[in-house]
């Protein structure tokens, strides 16, 4: 039978250090990854230190047809920085991944700006654990973003990029690199990507909780999902509201974040106002 499932957390934490060296256990798993005979659905490398070097041997081995067969992902305490292998990751294999676990990596907000980016193209994308992580206002006004762009199957797949390549002003060659990317994706009909799930596709949970979040984030994921508040400021209404209504999140973690009055207010009139029971 093929292998499905796959728990490589821990390495060489359980006897002293005297197991495999990592860099021979990454280039192993990148030869299964590769092989036909290993179509994983899930993969377990949670409290390795990859780092990013390890997560590109991962994602590059993935490529193509690995990926697109993973379902959950768990890469949590991988001291990861790199928002653009994980944004491959996405574009790549988007289309069947349901779980993805970046708990307790290093990524700040040009990381999850990229990141943002290939949510996209993830339509089956149901719950992302972003915490104890290192992002604020800005990367949390593009994970808005993105989610928001969810909310239109009939999009196309480089509006989403293009709006998140404008957060990511302050750096031009993150900029150019989004805007690249969305020159790439222009002309994919964001249908094609969503057309099992419907309405139901999209982030259910979410949690963002134990970074620097403020009131400007809380009040993009408020929009993101569907609120409307007089606390929501001027700077965040000049943001393009996606066209397809709110989001379908049903579960979000904020906690032990910096978030004001003005972000609670905006986050509560949100839920009043969802679709679902928000939590």
């Amino acid at each position: 039978p093929c292998l499905s499932s796959l728990g490589l957390e821990h390495m060489g934490s359980a006897d002293g250090g005297r197991s495999m060296p990592k860099d021979l256990v990454l280039e192993a798993l990148a030869d299964l990854l590769v092989s036909a005979r290993a179509p994983l659905a899930e993969l377990n490398l949670a409290q390795n230190s990859i780092q990013d070097a390890g997560m590109k041997k991962v994602v590059d081995a993935m490529a193509p047809a690995g990926a697109t067969k993973l379902r959950e992902l768990d890469v949590s305490g991988n001291r990861l920085r790199d928002g653009n292998v994980l944004s491959k990751l996405l574009f790549q294999g988007g289309e069947r991944l349901t779980s993805l676990n970046l708990h307790g990596n290093e990524l700040g907000d040009l990381a999850i700006v990229v990141l943002a980016a290939g949510i996209s193209f993830a339509p089956t994308l149901r719950k992302l654990d972003l915490s104890r992580n290192r992002f604020g206002d800005e990367g949390m006004e593009a994970l808005a973003s993105a989610i928001g762009g969810q909310c239109d199957a009939r999009a196309d797949v480089a509006a989403p990029f293009e709006g998140v390549a404008a957060s990511a002003s302050s750096d031009d060659e993150v900029s150019r690199w989004l805007e690249d990317l969305a020159g790439g994706a222009r002309g994919r009909s964001q249908s094609a990507l969503w057309t099992s799930g419907g309405a139901e596709m999209g982030l259910l949970m979410l949690d963002v909780s134990v970074n620097l979040i403020m009131d400007r984030g809380a009040i993009a994921l408020a929009e993101a999902m569907g609120g409307s508040s007089s606390s929501m400021t001027a700077s965040s209404s000049r943001r393009k509201r996606p066209a397809g209504g709110a989001s379908n999140l049903a579960l979000v973690d904020l906690s032990e974040n910096s978030v004001g009055a003005s972000g609670r207010e905006a986050l509560e009139s949100a839920v009043a106002a969802s679709h679902r029971r928000v939590q």
